[in-house]
């Protein structure tokens, strides 16, 4: 294992000290080729995501480059186009970024704040986005103090109504609300738009990973956002 040969297992004989030492020997290296096997994926679909809105500007720059200059309206289109694959890749560097920070994100700050606040907070900042899908966020909150990390649920929720938003047909309604629970809040949010095949939902918090992939183009997702919420959410269940 030390050189690097995770297939390695141990022969388990009898049911002794040295018996459940080899079994856990074989779980941890199970562990271990599984770890080894996600870093393996995360690094091939990261290059992927990352080549593709690269490889977009290295063809807009040399259309750029190879036509008339003096044609500003082209030029111009030109930009715009370099100037979106350049905020869609500053887009997934920032969200990796942010999921190695919470993967790592042992004794984050912790405070008692109103859950209350920071919903009011998202259904703002999200309300402007809604506005040009003439989509209406229903907000149906009350006060409840929790303990956790004040910008991570902020983030989490932000995320998730944001995607409520952009998936729900123009017109429509996303409806979001809020009830005690004794174990601190419940939160709901819920959309009226495309939906998620049934077979698609256990993959949906996993890296890169979108139901439809024609649609990053179209609502500028890197399919990292719910991974983030999952992150935020383990996070909040150690604490």
């Amino acid at each position: 294992m030390a050189e690097g040969n995770l297939k390695q297992r141990v022969e388990v004989i009898g049911n002794d000290e040295i018996a459940r030492l080899c079994m856990a020997f074989n779980e941890m290296n199970e562990k271990i080729t599984t770890i080894d096997s996600e870093r393996r994926q995360f690094v091939a679909d990261a290059s992927h995501e990352l080549k593709s809105p690269l490889a977009s500007i290295n063809v807009l720059v040399e259309s750029l480059i190879s036509s008339e200059l003096s044609n500003k309206d082209m030029a111009m289109e030109f930009l715009q186009d370099i100037h979106s694959e350049i905020s869609r890749l500053s887009n997934i560097v920032n969200n990796l970024l942010e999921l190695t920070k919470l993967e790592g994100s042992f004794g984050v700050k912790v405070e008692k704040f109103d859950l209350n606040d920071v919903c009011l907070q998202v259904v703002k900042r999200v309300g402007y986005i809604a506005k040009t899908k003439n989509v209406e966020i229903f907000y149906d909150g009350q006060s409840v103090e929790i303990e956790a990390n004040r910008d991570n649920i902020f983030r989490a929720l932000y995320n998730v109504v944001e995607n409520a938003v952009k998936y729900s047909y123009e017109y429509g309604r996303v409806d979001f609300w809020v009830e005690k629970d004794s174990r601190g809040a419940i939160i709901h949010i819920k959309d009226h738009g495309v939906g998620i095949p049934e077979e698609d939902i256990p993959k949906i918090f996993e890296r890169f990973y979108r139901v439809d992939k024609t649609r990053d183009r179209k609502t500028g997702g890197s399919g990292l956002g719910l991974s983030i919420v999952n992150e935020i959410i383990k996070n909040i269940m150690v604490i």
